[in-house]
C-alpha cells in the first residue's frame, strides 16, 4: 500500500527528509541542470585543461625570481639572447634542454613548466578531502542547492580574478587555481546528487507511477 500524506491522499514520492522539496520536476530545474553541467564542463576542459596551465606557467617564468635553470645568474624576465644561449650551451656540450626557466619555493627549485602540474595535483588533493567531506550532506541533505550555488560562486570569483594578477603575484596564479578546480569538483557532485531527484519526480514517471497504483490489482495481489 503506497504511503498517505496528513490529508489522507497517496504520496507517490514521500519525502526522504523532512523538509524535502517533493514537488515535480519543472522544465526551469531540468534547464539548470543542463545548462550547469555544459558550462562547468567547459571551465574543465578550455580552462583547466588549456588556458589556466599556461598561464600559471608564464606567470611563473615573468616572476622576477625565475632564472635560467642553466645560468642562474641570469632573469628570465629579462630579455636574452637565445642564439647566444644556445651556442654557449652547445660548447659546453650540454643539451638545448637545460635552456629552462627555474624558481625557488619553500627551499625548493621548480621548473616554471612543472609548476602547474604540482599545482593541479595539490589541488585534486584538496579535492578529494572536501568532496569526501561533504558527500554525505550532498546525499541527504537539504541545503544541496545552497551549497552547489556557493561553490559555483567562489569558483567563478576565484577564476575571474585572474584578470588583475601580474608575475609579480605570481603564487597568486597557483591559490586561484586550486580554489577553482576544488570548487569545480564540489559543485559537480552536489550536481550529480540532483540527478536521482529530478528524475525520481519528473512527470512522466510519477505520471506512470499514478497508473501502476490507480491499476485494479488481482484477488492474488490483493491476498
Amino acid at each position: 500500500m503506497a504511503p498517505t500524506s496528513e490529508d489522507g491522499s497517496e504520496e507517490l514520492t514521500p519525502p526522504s527528509y523532512p523538509g524535502e522539496d517533493t514537488r515535480p520536476t519543472s522544465k526551469k530545474e531540468l534547464s539548470g541542470f543542463f545548462f550547469y553541467s555544459a558550462a562547468a564542463e567547459v571551465f574543465v576542459i578550455c580552462g583547466l585543461g588549456a588556458f589556466i596551465p599556461i598561464t600559471i606557467e608564464d606567470l611563473a617564468r615573468g616572476s622576477p625570481s625565475a632564472v635560467l635553470a642553466s645560468d642562474h645568474t641570469k632573469s628570465c624576465k629579462t630579455k636574452v639572447d637565445i642564439p647566444e644561449i644556445a651556442a654557449t650551451l652547445l660548447s659546453k656540450g650540454r643539451s638545448h634542454t637545460n635552456n629552462q626557466c627555474v624558481f625557488s619555493l619553500l627551499g625548493f627549485e621548480i621548473n616554471t613548466a612543472s609548476f602547474a602540474m604540482y599545482t593541479f595535483s595539490v589541488s585534486v588533493l584538496l579535492q578529494a578531502l572536501v568532496v569526501v567531506t561533504m558527500s554525505g550532506a550532498a546525499d541527504h541533505g537539504k541545503h544541496r542547492k545552497k551549497m552547489l550555488l556557493t561553490f559555483a560562486v567562489i569558483g567563478a570569483v576565484a577564476t575571474m580574478l585572474y584578470l588583475p594578477i601580474t608575475p609579480n603575484a605570481y603564487l597568486l596564479g597557483s591559490l586561484w587555481a586550486i580554489i577553482g578546480n576544488v570548487c569545480f569538483g564540489a559543485s559537480f557532485v552536489l550536481l550529480n546528487s540532483f540527478l536521482p531527484l529530478l528524475v525520481r519526480h519528473h512527470p512522466k514517471v510519477l505520471d506512470r507511477r499514478s497508473r501502476k497504483l490507480s491499476k485494479p490489482q488481482s484477488r492474488d495481489e490483493v491476498s
